[in-house]
């Protein structure tokens, strides 16, 4: 142990933590032998995004969650959603506008505003 979680009340947060999770806790050396073993997985976000798992499936996939435990989870809305390439131009254009603070906000606000009839449910 190294650093503040080995000393006082962090450490003891800490190894309250462990005992409730029902992880046991690992040392440093142990933790970077297992690091120097990791494969690096990745997939384009967009590729992840369909179906009930979404970004999580490729986690899933490693830890060889059994298919009835993966049906039970439930689907999370998306979040952080990148905006149309329209709006991400109109709301670039403003940036580089030289519009004050309150006429820039105002105005992407404009922007980001749904068309009449639109929601965010999609």
């Amino acid at each position: 142990e190294i650093g503040m979680a080995a000393r006082g009340a962090a450490g003891e947060r800490v190894a309250a933590m462990a005992a409730a999770s029902g992880f046991g806790r690992i040392g440093l050396a142990q933790g970077l032998a297992a690091l120097g073993t990791a494969t690096l997985h990745s997939a384009p976000l967009a590729a992840l995004s369909g179906g009930a798992e979404g970004p999580a499936r490729l986690l899933l996939d490693q830890v060889d969650l059994p298919a009835a435990c993966r049906r039970r989870l439930a689907p999370q809305p998306r979040g952080n959603v990148a905006p149309e390439a329209a709006v991400a131009d109109a709301l670039l254009a403003l940036n580089r506008s030289g519009l004050d603070a309150e006429a820039l906000a105002r105005h992407k606000a404009a922007v980001l505003q749904p068309a009449d009839g639109e929601t965010d449910a999609g």
